[in-house]
C-alpha cells in the first residue's frame, strides 16, 4: 500500500496507482454490509460476489508494494554501489506510522464511546505491529504487520543477496531465493491447512510466514524489471496480461476461503501470480493513459488512507446511519452510498492531512535519490 513511483515516465506511475485504486476498490467490497436476502436479487448477488473475493485486493496490494519498495534498493545499490538499510527503514516509518497512528488514536477514542475499551492485548498489538500474530482492535491492519515484517526481512535478504552474489550481479540469487521462500511458504499453508481443519482468518491468512512469498513475488518483479529484459518481454502485452491475471484472480470470486482449503493455499500462489500479472499489464500501458486511469490514479494515490479508514467509517455508518432508515433495503443502499463515499472523502482528506504532509518532510529530513513524494 505504499505510494512510491518506480518509472520515471509519467503514465507508468499513473497505471501503478490505478491498479491500486482496483485494489482498494476490491478491499472496500469486502467489508461492505451484506445486502438483504429479500431484496433486489441482482444487488444481493454482485454485492455477495464482491464480498466473497474482495479480500484478493490485499494480494494485489502485497504484490505492489514489494514490486515498489524493493525497487528503492535495487536502484539505491545500482546507481551507488550502496545501501543505506537505515534511511530505508526511518523512510518506511514515516510512510506508515504517523497515518496509522492518527486512525488508531482517533478511532480509539470514537470506539471507547459506544463499546468497552479493547483488550491491552489487542491494543499491544496495533502499537507493535504484531497484530496478526498477537490480536488486533482492527481487523483490517493485519496486513500492516505483514508487511512491516517484510521490510525488515527484505532487508535481511538484499543484504545477503549483496554480500555473497557476484559484484557485477549483485541480485543474480534473487530468482532462486524467491523459489525458496515460494516453496517453504506453500509448504506451510498445506500444513497449516491439514492440521487445523476448522477454517479461521487468523490462523490460514493472517500470519505472515505464510504471506510473504506474495510480497517476495513483487521483488522477483522488481528485479526482472531493473535488472533483466522484463521491461522487452512485456511492451504491448498489456491486454494479454490483464485478461491473465483477471483469470487467476476469478475463484476468489467464485468459492469461499472459508469453505474451500485449496484457496487458503494453493490459491494464494495463483492471486499472487494474477496479481503479478496486472501489475505488469500496468507497467506495459499506453504511453499517454486516458482520462479513466488518470481518475483511477487519483484514487490509488490516496489509497493508504482510504485502506485505514475504511472500516472505521463502516463501523460509523452502522451506528449513526442505521437507526435512521426503517426500510431494510432502502436503509442498505443508505449504508453502502455512506460507507464508499466516505471512505474515499475521509481517507482523501487524512492524506492531505497527514499523510502528504509528513511525505514532504520525509524528502527533507531524509533526501534520497530513488523517491519522491
Amino acid at each position: 500500500m505504499d505510494h512510491v513511483p518506480i518509472n520515471t515516465s509519467l503514465n507508468r506511475s499513473l497505471s501503478l496507482d490505478a491498479v491500486r485504486a482496483f485494489a482498494i476498490a476490491l478491499v472496500m467490497g469486502r467489508h461492505i454490509v451484506a445486502a438483504p436476502a429479500d431484496g433486489h436479487f441482482v444487488t444481493w448477488a454482485a454485492v455477495g460476489v464482491w464480498r466473497r473475493g474482495g479480500w484478493v485486493g490485499v494480494d494485489l496490494f502485497f504484490v505492489l508494494s514489494g514490486f515498489l519498495v524493493s525497487g528503492l534498493l535495487v536502484r539505491e545499490q545500482l546507481s551507488t554501489g550502496d545501501i543505506s538499510y537505515r534511511r530505508f527503514l526511518l523512510r518506511r516509518a514515516l510512510r506508515i506510522y504517523p497515518a496509522f497512528w492518527t486512525m488508531l488514536a482517533v478511532t480509539l477514542v470514537m470506539f471507547t464511546m459506544q463499546q468497552p475499551f479493547p483488550q491491552m492485548r489487542a491494543l499491544i498489538g496495533e502499537l507493535t505491529f504484531t497484530q496478526n500474530y498477537v490480536g488486533s482492535i482492527w481487523q483490517h491492519t493485519w496486513s500492516l504487520a505483514v508487511e512491516e515484517h517484510f521490510y525488515l526481512l527484505l532487508c535481511v535478504f538484499v543484504w545477503m543477496l549483496v554480500r555473497t552474489g557476484p559484484r557485477s550481479r549483485p541480485f543474480a540469487r534473487m530468482p532462486a531465493l524467491f523459489s525458496i521462500v515460494a516453496i517453504a511458504c506453500l509448504g506451510l499453508r498445506i500444513i497449516t491447512c491439514a492440521t487445523h481443519s476448522q477454517f479461521a482468518e487468523t490462523v490460514h491468512v493472517f500470519p505472515t510466514h505464510l504471506r510473504i512469498d506474495s510480497l517476495l513475488f513483487g521483488v522477483l518483479i522488481a528485479y526482472f524489471w531493473h535488472v533483466g529484459d522484463l521491461r522487452k518481454r512485456i511492451a504491448g502485452r498489456a491486454v494479454p496480461l490483464t485478461l491473465a491475471g483477471m483469470g487467476l484472480l476469478i475463484p476468489s470470486f467464485v468459492f469461499p476461503i472459508d469453505r474451500t482449503p485449496w484457496i487458503s493455499t494453493v490459491g494464494f500462489t495463483m492471486f499472487y501470480l494474477g496479481s503479478g500479472c496486472l501489475i505488469c499489464a500496468a507497467l506495459s500501458a499506453p504511453t499517454r493513459p486516458g482520462k479513466l486511469i488518470s481518475r483511477l490514479a487519483f484514487v490509488g494515490k490516496h489509497s493508504y488512507s482510504v485502506y485505514l479508514w475504511h472500516i472505521p467509517v463502516g463501523l460509523w455508518c452502522g451506528w449513526y446511519v442505521r437507526p435512521l432508515v426503517d426500510d431494510p433495503m432502502i436503509a442498505w443502499y443508505v449504508i453502502a452510498a455512506c460507507y464508499l463515499v466516505g471512505s474515499l472523502l475521509l481517507g482523501v482528506a487524512m492524506s492531505y492531512a497527514i499523510e502528504i504532509p509528513m511525505l514532504r518532510a520525509r524528502d527533507r529530513w531524509l533526501p534520497t535519490p530513488n523517491s519522491r513524494p
